[in-house]
């Protein structure tokens, strides 16, 4: 599982960054 864990932090973080990037999208991680 831990393979898929590392896929689903990448793809948080990538949406992260596109929050950030976009400024339309606000996503709220600790």
């Amino acid at each position: 599982m831990s393979g898929f864990n590392n896929i689903t932090f990448i793809l948080l973080t990538f949406l992260q960054v596109l929050g950030k990037e976009n400024g339309e999208i606000q996503t709220e991680f600790p």
